[in-house]
């Protein structure tokens, strides 16, 4: 109804309470010394339940991926390459938005870029995402002194929320109501394990400095590939 409050997710409940429970120790009790003991130290922290994000299907991803197809708007040539290199590499959204032209190997797929914790990773990406970059490549539009790998129409770096605005137009060109950049992260690791890849490749592919959450991804493969086995194993 209008005007009604959303109710608060699970994670969103969880995140809150650490941060009040941090912020109660270690600011009001231990720096300023306004009370005499944590008042929170009996609260006891709230575990959100561990939920894995279901990634695009094939066919979904073949529907995202073909939203601009037919156009040579520059944009929408842009953003072809950009959602490309996400569903190929599974890098995070920024890592993409800040790509520079000397990051990414035209001809080999290669690319060296500065991940979360200021941690140095490489990827590689197929022919298919390589033609698409190749492709906007020789369109590409850049204001003097301008190194991006993405850029605006008028030549500049884009910006954050010029990323997020891409996302945006994607879902709704696609039809898709779940649709931002982590999506492809959650596809390509999702499908990485589906077709085999071990643990470890999955962790050092997507930047994560320990497996847990590559475990969780396993998990969640497992359960699927049970449950779409299920009907071979019943009885009826």
């Amino acid at each position: 109804r209008s005007g009604e409050k959303k109710a608060l997710t699970a994670v969103t409940i969880s995140t809150r309470l650490a941060s009040l429970k941090t912020f109660s120790h270690k600011y009001i009790y231990r720096h300023l010394e306004l009370t005499n003991r944590d008042v929170l130290a009996k609260v006891e922290r709230y575990e959100a339940p561990e939920r894995t994000k279901e990634g695009l299907t094939q066919a979904q991803l073949e529907q995202v991926l073909g939203c601009y197809a037919d156009s040579d708007e520059y944009t929408h040539v842009r953003d072809r390459a950009m959602l490309a290199v996400y569903a190929a590499s599974g890098l995070r959204f920024v890592e993409v938005l800040n790509l520079d032209l000397e990051q990414l190997d035209p001809y080999g797929g290669w690319i060296r870029t500065i991940g979360k914790g200021n941690r140095e990773r490489i990827v590689r990406i197929g022919d298919r995402a390589l033609k698409a970059v190749r492709a906007y490549r020789r369109v590409r539009r850049a204001q003097e002194g301008v190194t991006a790998l993405f850029t605006t129409d008028a030549g500049g770096r884009l910006t954050y929320s010029g990323g997020q605005s891409i996302f945006r137009r994607l879902k709704k060109a696609s039809g898709l109501p779940w649709m931002h950049s982590h999506r492809f992260r959650h596809t390509w690791a999702q499908t990485a394990l589906k077709k085999g890849a071990e643990r470890s490749i999955v962790q050092d592919a997507m930047g994560w400095a320990s497996d847990r959450m590559a475990r969780r991804y396993e998990g969640w493969v497992r359960q699927q590939t049970a449950a779409a086995a299920m009907p071979t194993y019943a009885p009826i």
